[in-house]
């Protein structure tokens, strides 16, 4: 009830005003509330099938106040939540090159093209090269 309530208000107090030109702790209640709405509508389950209760290997980082690299830890109830291809259970490098090309096309043989725009920029030369739909 109370969580409904604080996204509803949250999400009215964004889209009217935008949390960051809210007194903080105003502005830090529509953040909850945004966070709310973004897990109940927006998320997706990260977890590969069988590893839904196993955080990543060696634990939370000694210093939790800032983000990790590979997105693990964010929430440390749910450390996978958020972290790089966990929704598609399988690695997504960054950038162009061989190691590229063959995750895109590992990722299109297992996913199909069209869930590529889900994790990748479509307008790049890399995206045509992994698609077959160019040099």
């Amino acid at each position: 009830m109370l969580a409904s309530l604080l996204a509803r208000i949250g999400s009215a107090l964004d889209r009217r005003f935008g949390w960051s030109r809210l007194p903080k702790p105003i502005g830090i209640l529509t953040l909850v509330g945004l966070r709310i709405v973004l897990r109940r509508e927006n998320l997706y389950d990260t977890s590969v099938p069988g590893t839904l209760a196993q955080p990543p290997a060696g634990g939370p980082p000694a210093d939790t106040s800032f983000r990790t690299l590979d997105g693990t830890y964010n929430d440390l109830a749910q450390p996978r939540m958020g972290a790089l291809g966990a929704r598609f259970g399988m690695p997504l490098p960054k950038g162009a090159g061989p190691p590229v090309l063959a995750a895109g096309r590992a990722f299109v043989a297992r996913h199909g093209a069209d869930a590529l725009g889900q994790v990748a920029k479509l307008h790049f030369r890399t995206t045509r090269q992994v698609t077959g739909a160019g040099p």
